[in-house]
Order: C-alpha cells, then structure tokens, then sequence
C-alpha cells in the first residue's frame, strides 16, 4: 500500500527545517519561549521524519521477508552516500565556519551554541570525524567525547538516530512475530527507561533516549497491517489506533508539554486521512497541499537537502561578512541565497548520487547471481 502524501509531507517538514535554521542564520532573533521559536527550534518537522522513517521501514519489513544483510546493505547505500559528501563539505570549511560564528552580524542566542560546537569539531577534529564517518556519534557517551551530536554537520544528530532504527528495527518484527504482547511490553521497557539512558548519555541522539517517535510510525503500520489482514475489523483497527496515539501524546504531553503532541497531531491527521475510504472535503484539501509538483519535487530531493542546507548557509554568509555586506542586505540575502543553492545541490544530489545507489542496492542480488553463472 503507497500512501500518496508520505513524500509531500517529507518535503514539507524539511523545508520546514530549512526555514527555521535560514532565519536565524540571516540574523533573525527566535525566542525560544514563544510560539514561533517553539514551533520552528523544538526539531518538531524531524520528529515527523522519524514517525514516517517508522513507519516506512516496519512495513516493508512486514510486507516481505528480507535477509538482513541485504537489507543492511540497501539502507547503507541509500543514506551514506550523500550524507559522506556533504559531511566532507562541511569538514572542509570548519575554520570559515568559526569565523562565521565568532563575527555574526548580530546577537543571536543560537549562535553561542553553534560556535560551541564549532570550535569542538576543531579541537577534538579526529574523534569527531571518525564518529561521523559510521554514524556512531549517537552511540557515544559525552563523557567519552564531548559534544558528540552536533559537531562537524549538526543536523547530522538525527541521521545517527535514523541509522540505529534501521539497525534495530529487524528486531521488533522478530519480536512482533513471537507475539505482539511481547513487542508491546519491550517498547515499554524502552520509554520506560529513556531517562536513565540520558543520564547515561548527556544528548538526545540515542535511539533508547529518543526512540518514542519511531514506535508512533511503527505501531501505526503494524496496526494498518493487521488491518489489511484480517486480523483487526475497521472499527479494532480504529479504536486501536486511537487508544495508542492517545498514550504517547500523553506520555509526550509530560515531557515536552503541548508543543511535544504536534508531530502526532500532524501524523494521526494525515495517516487517518490516507486509511480513510470515504472521500471529503479534507481529504481534498489533503492531496491539494501534499501531492502537488512542488510538495513532491521537495519529498525527493528532502534527504539531500537535510544534509546539504547548513553547509550552503555557512558559506554564503562567510561570503557576505568577508565583504562586509551591510545587515540590511544580508538579511534578505540569506533567507533567499541559501536556499536556492540547496534545491539545485539537492537536486543533482538526488539524480545523480541518490538515486544511483538506490537502484545499486536493488541489482546487487541480481547481479552477484549473474557474476556466479559466469
């Protein structure tokens, strides 16, 4: 079953991402205590990519048994390599990138923490990059390496995240095929245990710290399965769904208060809305936003500019301070600049870097049978 609005959405909450680094990048203050600031610097659109991550890789491997090895394989060569380049990209200009920070136009409170993070990839650059180069800058403690997540590439803390799902998610669906008490309890186990782990930890992108929103997409596609099965009538499958969702908005309502529910909200609006056999004024308004050109266009581009968006925005405002651009133009300049850089690196990334290893990954079986009948 391919849900229509899964790569709109994923566009979305990338620019989604974009915008909100972009503005304060151009100079532009986001106080963190209001609405706007909440809304834009709480990673709200990356909890979203990893309830859709969730839920995308749970129902492939439901919908057939794959070996784990080519399985490990097809997620290595489909997020590595355009991650590696611009991971390198980003390594190259670390010392421009300080200089950025250190001489920002105006007083950003993000600033501060960029810098810190910054002048961390210099000192300590070796660990770093080895981290960074097998994403394992998740798995390490701070106390081993400080700053482990957001240095050299800081959007970079979600992708190590993203990784160990993928690693462990074969897990789940062993689990869930002993029985499905069985995965419910482990899961519990793990949110019950999140906050030692962050104890443990001191950062967020370790999957038994952060793990919660990857179980939303998860449980979401082994409920649409039982469905799709039999096993669950509508009206289960339903009361099901909701009893779930309302369980981990509560469990994030303790923690993160109402603006840690809107990644859910968002999901359960447009899961029901793609399961939903009846047609609605919704549900058009639904494909207007999510399956036109553009939202598309951005779904398939939305990995590369993840990775890329950060790198362009250092070096275009490196540019501009070193020419002592006036701020009334550098503001605009960043906001529109950018951006246009990373749609056109993106989209080049995907056709000719994504895409390549993704049809890669496919052919290996069939090509390694071809090369034993030569």
């Amino acid at each position: 079953m391919r849900f229509i609005g899964l790569d709109g959405l994923r566009g979305l909450m990338c620019l989604w991402v974009v915008i909100g680094h972009s503005i304060t990048m151009a100079g532009l203050e986001l106080d963190k205590d209001s609405f706007f600031g909440k809304v834009l610097g709480k990673g709200l659109a990356v909890d979203v990519f990893f309830i859709i991550s969730g839920f995308v890789i749970t129902l492939l491997l439901l919908s057939k048994d794959v070996p784990f090895s080519k399985y490990i394989k097809q997620r290595v060569l489909r997020i590595f390599p355009a991650y590696l380049l611009f991971l390198f990209l980003s390594a190259l200009i670390l010392n421009e990138t300080v200089f950025v920070l250190q001489n920002f136009p105006e007083d950003i409170e993000k600033t501060a923490d960029r810098l810190k993070y910054a002048t961390a990839s210099l000192k300590d650059f070796k660990l770093h990059f080895f981290t960074h180069l097998f994403m394992l800058h998740g798995i390490t403690p701070s106390f081993i390496l400080s700053n482990p997540t957001y240095t050299i590439m800081g959007q970079a803390w979600s992708l190590t995240l993203q990784f160990q799902f993928f690693i462990l998610a074969p897990l789940f669906i062993f689990i869930l095929r002993k029985h499905v008490c069985f995965l419910v309890l482990f899961v519990m186990l793990i949110l019950a245990s999140s906050q030692f782990f962050f104890g443990v930890m001191r950062h967020r992108s370790f999957f038994l710290v952060n793990s919660n929103m990857f179980f939303v997409g998860m449980f979401s596609a082994i409920l649409l399965n039982f469905n799709k099965m039999n096993k669950l009538t509508n009206t289960n499958f339903y009361s099901a769904l909701i009893i779930f969702l309302l369980s981990i908005s509560i469990y994030q309502w303790v923690n993160d208060r109402f603006f840690g529910i809107i990644p859910i909200m968002i999901w359960s609006i447009c899961f029901f809305i793609e399961v939903s056999a009846t047609t609605s004024p919704l549900q058009s308004f639904y494909r207007v936003i999510l399956t036109n050109r553009i939202s598309i266009f951005l779904g398939n581009i939305s990995y590369s500019m993840y990775c890329s968006h950060m790198f362009f925005l250092y070096a275009v405002s490196y540019v501009l301070i070193k020419s002592n651009t006036d701020l009334a133009f550098y503001t605009p300049i960043m906001l529109i600049a950018p951006f246009l850089f990373t749609v056109v690196a993106s989209y080049f990334s995907y056709e000719y870097i994504e895409k390549y290893f993704i049809t890669f990954g496919k052919n290996t079986k069939k090509n390694n049978v071809q090369q034993r009948a030569i």
